[in-house]
């Protein structure tokens, strides 16, 4: 099997050789650049199966870099690497087109388990694609007053929403009997707090998930979320993730 690449966008040489050690050391191709304008070069010519990329930089930083990529590809995973935790940079880059985002100083551990997630998540759209000619075929034999998983699911696919995240919340949430924190959520699934609180936010406003409210003894109410079971199953989430 032919080695993974992974383009390593940052302005800082120590950064850059860190980071190229961990890609090493996961089994990984590491490609570099020193700016975002190099960056968008080198990811024309090598077509990487991911992005790492620094948010300040010289040249181009890492929310134009971010923005460029995506009009050319919408499909290859970009994390973002910033000593930056504001919500509103998150909010921005998630607009942009991030799939996901890296505290600095990096983390071996963390950063490694971040490209597997979203490696894996990648991994999902050839099974998805193949899913979906599945239950078109099946659907023929629920009634059609039912409200089915798949097609709540696909309604909750808007502008920002990526398929295959919202795949892998789902699939570990609707396995739970008793509501879950996003602390944990993030946890089993690897994906970042930032973006299991907005899938979650998502999918509550499409009625797919309840929020159940912890009060406990002291400070403010913790919020839980509860897998909505009201839907036709005409899908197996764990299948589906599992195969990719």
């Amino acid at each position: 099997m032919d080695m993974k690449t992974i383009l390593i966008i940052d302005d800082n040489e120590d950064i850059r050789y860190t980071l190229q050690e961990v890609c090493l050391f996961a089994d990984y191709q590491p490609i570099v650049a020193s700016n975002g304008k190099e960056g968008v070069q080198k990811f024309l010519e090598h077509q990487p199966d991911l992005i790492l990329v620094d948010f300040h930089m010289p040249v181009m930083d890492g929310l134009i870099t971010v923005r460029t990529i995506r009009q050319m590809d919408q499909a290859t995973p970009i994390i973002v690497l910033t000593v930056d935790e504001r919500q509103e940079i998150v909010e921005e880059f998630s607009q942009a087109g991030a799939n996901d985002f890296a505290l600095k100083p990096i983390k071996a551990p963390d950063i490694i388990s971040r490209i597997k997630v979203h490696m894996r998540l990648a991994g999902l759209e050839m099974v998805l694609h193949k899913s979906d000619i599945q239950q078109s075929s099946s659907l023929a034999s629920i009634p059609n007053n039912s409200a089915t998983l798949s097609s709540v699911l696909e309604k909750a696919i808007v502008k920002g929403i990526s398929k295959k995240t919202l795949y892998l919340i789902a699939s570990y949430l609707s396995t739970q009997s008793v509501p879950q924190t996003i602390e944990v959520i993030s946890n089993e699934t690897g994906i970042s707090y930032p973006t299991v609180h907005r899938y979650l936010n998502h999918l509550v406003e499409e009625g797919i998930v309840t929020i159940d409210n912890d009060y406990g003894k002291v400070g403010r109410p913790k919020n839980h979320y509860l897998w909505n079971n009201m839907y036709v199953n005409d899908m197996n989430l764990q299948q589906i993730t599992k195969n990719a």
